[in-house]
């Protein structure tokens, strides 16, 4: 059976996410997203990007294609314009999305060139204990949101782009063979 790989694009053109002086997260997803999307084709699987658009619509989309993991890429935002890094989410209490999270997060986190601020559950407005973000508990398959960056990092995101987009892939791949072989 061929191994189905979802991405979502964080956010969409009319709620654009966290931005510094017009660059934003959902145009630097989309890149991102693609870039990602094409580095695992290279690779050999099969991936969908979930259709943009509200994130029930998203999690519905690759619920149906019965992904076998899903990845949703967002930036991070901050009234300090100075502060950087990048860390993963995953679901509260998933033992497979926290290893799915230290994959990915171990293979493009040295190549960011910032801080690795590392794993972390992925509860919704990031209130512990509250509600788990719900593209991480609505998703079938182990799921992740990926914060590369701190949106006002301009430069650093967009030198970055590629090696780390090659990396987060290479990241997924590593984890989807571990688990499903």
């Amino acid at each position: 059976m061929t191994k189905v790989i979802a991405l979502s694009i964080a956010h969409n053109p009319t709620a654009a996410g966290a931005d510094y002086h017009g660059f934003n997260e959902h145009n630097e997803s989309v890149v991102w997203t693609w870039l990602v999307k094409s580095h695992l084709e290279e690779l050999g699987y099969s991936v969908v990007i979930a259709p943009v658009g509200g994130l029930k619509q998203k999690v519905a989309y690759i619920n149906k294609m019965v992904a076998c993991v899903a990845i949703e890429i967002h930036f991070n935002g901050s009234s300090n314009p100075r502060v950087n890094g990048c860390e993963t989410l995953y679901c509260p209490g998933s033992t497979n999305g926290k290893r799915f999270a230290d994959t990915v997060q171990t293979a493009y986190a040295i190549f960011m060139g910032n801080k690795n601020r590392g794993i972390k559950e992925g509860w919704y407005k990031m209130e512990v204990g509250g509600v788990a973000d719900y593209f991480l508990r609505k998703t079938k398959c182990p799921a992740l949101i990926l914060e590369p960056e701190f949106i006002s990092q301009i430069h650093n995101i967009t030198s970055k782009r590629f090696i780390a987009s090659n990396k987060i892939a290479d990241g997924i791949a590593e984890y989807v063979e571990e688990l499903y072989g």
